[in-house]
């Protein structure tokens, strides 16, 4: 009977640190994307304040160079007042943190799951009780996570395949 109870600790285990390792992923999409943003923002900003406009007379010398420069700076204002509504510093801030969260959880359960490894006679009781203690951190990181622009099928997707090809190779 403690072998059927071993193999509970190991699903669940194994379950809490899927999880934990996928949405470490998302955030490192979250943060890759609003990082982005964020400095293509910045990027456009300085190319069209006034003390780079020496930049812009080579778009000026031609009929569409005029165009093309109010793209720009059309572009540019757009994404200045995305960038200071949204407040992508403080988004790149909050989901960084979530993702060290994340990193540190995931880190914990698998040193968790090198002990199940070293010893397959663990304690039930006590790993029961670490593992409950993982579930709980686990549901804390849940209650942290916030929607966000970036999240988007797409980028579940490209996680959960990342993380299934992890899985697959540290299988081997």
């Amino acid at each position: 009977m403690e072998s059927d109870k071993r193999d509970v600790i190991w699903e669940r285990t194994y379950y809490t640190y899927y999880e934990t390792y996928f949405f470490e992923l998302i955030c490192d999409g979250v943060i890759s994307r609003w990082q982005l943003t964020s400095d293509f923002s910045k990027l456009l900003v300085a190319i069209t304040t006034s003390g780079s406009a020496i930049s812009s007379w080579a778009l000026w010398k031609n009929s569409i160079g005029v165009y093309v420069w109010v793209l720009i700076v059309g572009i540019a204002s757009v994404l200045s007042i995305v960038n200071a509504t949204w407040s992508a510093t403080n988004k790149i801030k909050e989901w960084t943190e979530i993702k060290n969260y994340c990193i540190n959880l995931r880190i914990e359960i698998e040193i968790f799951k090198d002990n199940m490894l070293i010893d397959p006679d663990f304690n039930v009781e006590e790993f029961q009780r670490t593992l409950m203690k993982y579930k709980k951190n686990f549901g804390e990181l849940k209650k942290k996570l916030k929607p966000d622009v970036f999240i988007r099928k797409r980028l579940r997707d490209q996680a959960q395949n990342k993380l299934n090809i992890y899985i697959q190779s540290y299988a081997r």
